[in-house]
C-alpha cells in the first residue's frame, strides 16, 4: 500500500476525526514554533520525543513530502495544549497520552518508544492501529490513540509547508467554481 492510500483510509476509518479543540486553533491560526532554540511549555521533554517518534512513525519523511518532524507536528501539538485546550482537557490528553506511552513502551517491559528500532515502531503502532480499530469496546488508550492520531494528521495537513509544497495552493482565488476536474495523480488543494 502507498502513502496516499494509507492516508485515505486512515482518514476514512477515522471520521476525519478533528476536535473542536483542534479545529478552534486551525481557524485562529494556531502554528507551531520553528525557532531552533524552542522549548515545550506543558509537554515534558520525555513525552514531546515520544509524541514526535509517534508521529514521525505515522508520517515518515519520503522523497515528495516531509516527515511529521520536519512540520514539527509535535510542537503544533504542544501549543494546541498550552494555549488552546482547558485546564481539564489538558489535564485528561496529558494522562491518556501518559497511558497510552506506558501501554506501547516506556515501562518496565519496553523501552520508551522513542529509543525503539523503527521496524519495532512500526509492529507497535500498527497492532495498536488493528486493535483500536477493530475492538468492538476499545479500551480507553485505544479510544486516546484514533484521537491522537486525528490530531496528528489535522497537524500535518494544515501545516503551512505540506500546504504550500505538497498540496495545490492558490493564495489568490479565483471565482468559486463547484465542480472542476480531477484527475488521479492530481494534489489535494489546501485551504
Amino acid at each position: 500500500m502507498n502513502r496516499r492510500d494509507a492516508l485515505k483510509y486512515t482518514a476514512l476509518s477515522l471520521g476525519y476525526a478533528l476536535t473542536a479543540t483542534t479545529a478552534s486553533a486551525i481557524l485562529h491560526g494556531c502554528t507551531a514554533d520553528s525557532a531552533p532554540d524552542w522549548l515545550p511549555s506543558t509537554l515534558t521533554d520525555q513525552q514531546i520525543e515520544a509524541l514526535s517518534a509517534i508521529a514521525e512513525t505515522m508520517l515518515p519523511a519520503t522523497e515528495s513530502s516531509p516527515g511529521a518532524k520536519d512540520v514539527f507536528v509535535h510542537r503544533f501539538i504542544d501549543e494546541l495544549m498550552t494555549n488552546w485546550a482547558s485546564e481539564e482537557t489538558r489535564s485528561k490528553w496529558l494522562a491518556d497520552f501518559d497511558e497510552l506511552h506506558t501501554k506501547i513502551g516506556g515501562n518496565t517491559e519496553k523501552p520508551a518508544f522513542h529509543k525503539m528500532s523503527t521496524e519495532e515502531q512500526h509492529e507497535v503502532l500498527s497492532t495498536l492501529n488493528t486493535e483500536a480499530l477493530t475492538a468492538e469496546n476499545p479500551a480507553p488508550h485505544e479510544v486516546y490513540y484514533k484521537q491522537l492520531k486525528g490530531m496528528i494528521i489535522g497537524a500535518y495537513f494544515t501545516s503551512e509547508q505540506i500546504g504550500k509544497e505538497v498540496m495545490a495552493y492558490d493564495p489568490i482565488p479565483g471565482a468559486y467554481e463547484g465542480c472542476i476536474p480531477y484527475e488521479e495523480g492530481d494534489k489535494a488543494w489546501s485551504l
